[in-house]
């Protein structure tokens, strides 16, 4: 479980900012079947955004490239 609800500061974050994104990985398997175990969020954004993106989420997170 994601006590520090990540996903929902990302998400907003995303929305506050109109960034397209898409969440991929064991995230979006639990959206459609029976909640698998997952440690990292896997997100895809426009390539047009990608800086924006890093911009935003390096002010809240560690971001690796």
């Amino acid at each position: 479980m994601d006590k520090s609800n990540l996903t929902e500061q990302l998400i907003a974050l995303f929305k506050e900012h109109s960034i397209l994104y898409c969440v991929i990985g064991g995230q979006a398997v639990n959206a459609y079947a029976a909640p698998v175990v997952s440690l990292d969020l896997d997100l895809v954004v426009a390539t047009n955004q990608l800086r924006q993106v890093e911009k935003l989420v390096n002010r809240s997170f560690r971001v690796e490239r």
